[in-house]
């Protein structure tokens, strides 16, 4: 396994200002940082180390190439496309969002930015990486043959981080969806088996503790029984996987679509990426303890 190797971040960004305090935001983060002070350097540098890095984070606004130009480049590139990137612009309406996702930004983070902010987010776009790392680490090692088995249990966090490569490489799935099922299997463990609220989460997060507060509520006796499951169903025309947790469910509405009214909060964005990057649609049942993703 290879998902807790060090990461290589590239910073893009016209003002050195600002790529002085991300860099010492990420000081906190396992990763490497590598920085560009505008999209041609950067395009130069991935141009040039195609396998080098995981995590791209840039200005949208910048001279000689913008941010948008160099997202656009990365993502018609079959060495760079699965590279998550994350746009940072002080431009946040709802519109300028959604414009810089459907170019294929996975992540948006409207300026002024917090350290808690950045280092979440750059986190974030990590694991997804690391996770394709692990998905064409599986690929090489030819580990092939259709499974059998179509049902899977999840209780940690290490858990899903291996699952999710590993059945989307088996069952011969988009790479998108390692992405959403991580994020699905992320919320099935914090907010459904560790029943963690929103609010609690924020404030967990910005005293860099929310992790281990996952790890003592899996150790608690009210939660340590609990497991979520994965069920893989690929019938003609009806290709879906379902996660099912045993929490008590959650108000999963307003976390469907990306709402720009939440984007200087340090999360909560996970299950609509989902939405917009992996599936077809995602649909909550039995008051958020289920949630059924489409794959095409």
């Amino acid at each position: 396994m290879i998902i807790n190797a060090t990461a290589e971040v590239l910073l893009v960004d016209d003002e050195q200002l600002n790529l002085d305090i991300i860099s010492e935001y990420l000081s906190a983060v396992n990763c490497n940082i590598t920085t560009a002070e505008n999209g041609q350097d950067a395009w130069e540098l991935l141009s040039n180390s195609p396998d080098k890095f995981d995590v791209v984070l840039l200005d949208r606004m910048m001279p000689v190439m913008g941010g948008m130009e160099l997202l656009s480049k990365i993502k018609s590139s079959e060495q760079l496309h699965d590279i998550p990137v994350i746009l940072q612009s002080a431009r946040g309406a709802q519109n300028e969002i959604e414009e810089g996702m459907a170019e294929g930004a996975y992540y948006y983070i409207v300026k002024p930015f917090t350290k808690v902010i950045i280092i979440e987010t750059v986190k974030t776009a990590i694991r997804h990486s690391l996770s394709f790392r692990e998905y064409r680490s599986l690929k090489q090692g030819n580990e092939e043959g259709k499974l059998e088995q179509q049902e899977f249990s999840f209780r940690t966090f290490s858990d899903v981080r291996e699952i999710a490569p590993y059945i989307t490489m088996k069952f011969g799935l988009p790479k998108s969806i390692i992405i959403g099922l991580v994020e699905l299997m992320f919320n099935a463990i914090e907010h459904g088996n560790c029943e963690l609220g929103y609010q609690l989460k924020s404030d967990l997060l910005a005293k860099g503790l929310w992790e281990e507060e996952i790890t003592d509520r899996l150790e608690q006796e009210e939660y340590q029984s609990r497991v979520g499951t994965l069920k893989v169903e690929l019938v003609e025309n009806n290709r879906r996987v379902t996660i099912t947790d045993q929490g008590k469910g959650f108000d999963w509405s307003q976390y469907i679509e990306f709402d720009h009214r939440r984007m200087l909060d340090n999360h909560g964005r996970g299950i609509a990426l989902a939405n917009a990057v992996s599936f077809k649609k995602i649909e909550y049942q039995d008051g958020g303890r289920t949630v059924i993703a489409y794959i095409d």
